[in-house]
């Protein structure tokens, strides 16, 4: 039997009687320093009725800064680490590709039980470790504290690398350990392969706040995290969480 996918349709605002899009009575200020996607976010966040700290919302395009969350019914069989996955994109270009990590494979093991080649990272020695994907070796690291040495912001309030400025703030007391999380390796697709899965339904893209994609996720497997940015996101990936859980539910009595 081959496999069915079940694609979502888009995202729709409502409308009022003059086609117009209902937009909230006070917006954000905008101005030439303004990161798009977060003016965009809070519109839609107050649209939803969303908190202004733990909101999800879909997003038609794979974009820098977003999450992917691999449709439920694949990679039940092959590349399973992707089963549930929920990616963030730390870059998207259509001539160089795209790279993530994968928020919510989690292991069993801490940064101070692995072996660290050319960095002293002992202030992060009991900090869990992730697996961020199939590609490479090297340790990535993402956080949530802003002015750390060597790091990019990759979406407004969450930032990539700076691990040696980062050891040296936690050592210092300057920060706390628990805003940085650590994954092993990282995920990776050619130029133009993402927006292709996407088209076919293999991932469904989000745009989420700082408070959601710095979480970690809360059971040992990580699959939690699929269903609870799920539910954020509303509608039909609400319902198609649902159908999961249900599903999961009945697995687990059997």
């Amino acid at each position: 039997r081959r496999l069915r996918i079940v694609r979502l349709p888009p995202a729709r605002y409502k409308r009022n009687d003059t086609d117009g899009l209902l937009l909230p009575d006070h917006l954000p200020l905008s101005g030439v320093d303004t990161d798009w996607r977060h003016f965009r976010a809070h519109l839609v966040a107050a649209q939803m009725g969303h908190s202004q700290h733990a909101w999800v919302h879909p997003v038609p395009h794979p974009e820098k800064g977003c999450l992917l969350l691999a449709h439920p019914m694949l990679f039940t069989q092959e590349q399973e680490h992707f089963y549930h996955a929920v990616i963030f994109l730390l870059e998207h270009d259509d001539r160089k590709g795209s790279i993530g990590i994968i928020l919510n494979r989690p292991t069993k093991f801490s940064l101070g039980e692995v072996s660290v080649t050319g960095q002293e990272l002992s202030a992060f020695r009991d900090s869990p470790l992730f697996v961020g994907g199939d590609v490479g070796d090297e340790l990535q690291l993402i956080h949530t504290v802003g002015g750390v040495k060597g790091s990019e912001e990759i979406v407004h309030g969450v930032y990539a690398g700076g691990a040696q400025d980062a050891a040296a703030l936690v050592s210092g007391g300057l920060a706390p350990s628990d805003k940085f999380r650590w994954f092993l390796r990282y995920t990776g697709w050619n130029a133009r392969q993402l927006e292709s899965e996407c088209r076919a339904g293999v991932w469904f893209t989000a745009a989420a706040s700082p408070d959601v994609i710095a979480r970690l996720p809360t059971d040992s497997h990580g699959l939690d995290f699929w269903h609870e940015v799920m539910q954020l996101m509303g509608g039909n990936h609400k319902a198609l969480s649902d159908i999961i859980k249900e599903k999961e539910a009945r697995s687990a009595s059997l």
